[in-house]
């Protein structure tokens, strides 16, 4: 009998073990794929309520996630304060200092996991939203820290041109701050957009910003600044900021690290922002008044102002000046795309198109095409043509085009304002890459780096928000220019010898 039972007990071993090691060994691979985080604020201001989950680490998204059993534990130097067995755990601190917040879990596959996570409660939280700096990254976080203070870096990327989906991200992502925070400093050139998407966000979420000191870092004039800024700032509940200049912003937050009255600073300028609505005898200032309080993108207006005066410039170059340019629509429209992708790739997408062009004049020549054809076949061969170059940039690793820009859909938009500017190019009546063509060529370039040139000059923007009648000024220049018959600036050098010659005739 015992040799019986021993018998078994070998068999067992023999053909059970093996697989029961088999599948505790691939639950084992399997549960190191199974990596959690714990997602909620790092940094949180004394009383403010935070609240935390387990989600999937960076990069390890598995599915929905689904606990069998879960425990939170909050600590305070060792010493258990809370206790919480739910999906969520939320957090109001009445002291400051760390907290540790450890989670212990099991997961719909038997899969253990225990992770921490240390949490830093502030006095004080100062936000600041603009561009990087050196400076800004190094000198003050020490003497914030040691005044309990939370010195939170939102950092923008300045675009000049539709980056309002890119900064409303990054303003939403960051709301739990913007509403928690006591100071918000402000450091961005297209702060009037910043102020729309602000109000946005506040239609949905509370932000609470009358209670808050708000800093604005410009050097513009005070009296365009309340023109620009007020008009939307009561979305918002805001009745006064506080602007700095350039050159004392440092200093300014040096005196906020120190925890130091600015009430009475003497590089800080305070006023009110309560808006009045223009009369509705200035009509284009009250429409433009309402549309801008009903929510219209305060960037578009300031373009399609700015184009206005575009245009004007285009008008000089071709009537005063004597530039052949290809038309008003081609320099405006490249000019505009070189604001809106950046020079670069408008400079990338033109060769392009002119690539494109002349494949189709030597398919034309080969085989004959009616007019429509040949269109369609240029914008088919131009498509094309991009996407080679956009896919052999990734594969040999040259990283020329930054892909980024394209995330946004109506990128389209300048894309295809290249090549109708490029069939406007090859259809002027010049001998194509004849010196004539090569000259005008360099004129409509100058001409559209120029419209590149007032696109991306904000105080022009804001000197055309602020007084928006002065595109009547522009109109009647236009008029003028028009009517206007005399020699040509460039019709000057070139009978310049015939010129002379009438004069020395003239003497003798």
């Amino acid at each position: 009998m015992k040799k019986l039972s021993l018998l078994i007990t070998i068999l067992l071993g023999l053909f059970v073990f093996p697989a029961f090691a088999e599948e505790q060994a691939h639950n084992a691979a399997g549960c190191e794929n199974r990596t959690y985080d714990i997602k909620g604020l790092s940094d949180i201001k004394k009383g403010q309520t935070a609240e935390y989950s387990m989600v999937w680490a960076k990069d390890k998204y598995l599915g929905p996630i689904s606990f069998n059993s879960i425990k939170f534990t909050l600590s305070k130097n060792n010493k258990v304060i809370s206790k919480n067995n739910s999906d969520f755990f939320s957090f109001t601190p009445s002291e400051l200092g760390k907290y540790t917040l450890q989670v212990e879990a099991i997961d719909n596959q038997n899969c253990y996991s225990k992770i921490s996570k240390t949490i830093t409660t502030h006095d004080k939280i100062i936000l600041y939203i603009g561009k990087a700096s050196e400076d800004l990254q190094v000198e003050f976080d020490d003497t914030f820290k040691k005044n309990n203070t939370l010195f939170k870096k939102i950092i923008i990327k300045e675009k000049k041109l539709f980056g309002e989906d890119e900064l409303l991200g990054e303003l939403a992502e960051n709301s739990s701050y913007i509403k928690n925070s006591s100071i918000i400093i402000i450091n961005i050139s297209n702060f009037d957009s910043f102020f729309q998407l602000l109000g946005n966000i506040n239609k949905t979420e509370t932000l609470n910003l009358n209670k808050k000191d708000i800093y604005l870092i410009t050097d513009l004039n005070k009296y365009f600044l309340k023109r620009i800024v007020a008009k939307y700032l009561n979305t918002v509940g805001i009745e006064k900021i506080y602007t700095v200049s350039d050159k004392d912003f440092f200093s300014v937050l040096s005196k906020l690290s120190f925890k130091k009255d600015l009430q009475n600073d003497p590089t800080i300028t305070t006023f009110s922002l309560l808006f009045q609505e223009a009369p509705k005898y200035i009509l284009i200032s009250y429409l433009i008044d309402n549309l801008i309080y009903n929510g219209f993108p305060i960037d578009l207006i300031g373009i399609l102002l700015v184009l206005c005066i575009a245009t004007l410039v285009i008008s000089i170059f071709r009537q005063v000046i004597g530039f052949s340019v290809f038309g008003i629509y081609s320099p405006l429209l490249f000019g505009l795309a070189m604001a809106i992708l950046n020079i670069k790739l408008s400079l990338i997408l033109l060769a392009i198109g002119i690539l494109a062009k002349v494949l189709t004049h030597l398919l034309n020549k080969k085989i004959y095409l009616l007019f429509n054809t040949k269109l369609s076949v240029l914008v088919v061969l131009y498509f094309l043509l991009t996407i080679i170059v956009l896919g052999l940039d990734k594969i040999l690793h040259t990283n020329i085009i930054n892909l980024d820009i394209f995330n946004n859909g109506f990128i389209i938009f300048p894309i295809m304002f290249i090549i109708i500017v490029t069939d406007k190019v090859f259809n002027e009546g010049f001998k194509v890459f004849s010196l004539g063509w090569w000259i005008s060529f360099g004129e409509f370039l100058i001409v559209s780096f120029s419209v590149y040139g007032l696109l991306n000059r904000g105080w022009m923007k804001h000197i055309l928000l602020s007084y928006p009648e002065s595109i009547l000024i522009v109109l009647l220049l236009h008029i003028i220019i028009g009517r206007f018959t005399g020699l040509q600036l460039l019709e000057y050098f070139r009978f310049m010898p015939l010129i002379k010659k009438h004069f020395d005739s003239e003497e003798e």
